[in-house]
């Protein structure tokens, strides 16, 4: 059985998009969600 203080694959997923936003917000790319595969 998995301890509590693990974090479940979708705590993982949205901690790592969390932080993939504010990293590109803070290297000033403007990172929308969904395709962004339209930026230079």
């Amino acid at each position: 059985m998995a301890s509590n203080s693990k974090m479940s694959n979708k705590q993982a997923k949205a901690a790592l998009d969390k932080f993939k936003y504010e990293v590109a917000n803070e290297v000033g790319v403007n990172l929308k969600q969904g395709y962004n595969g339209d930026l230079t």
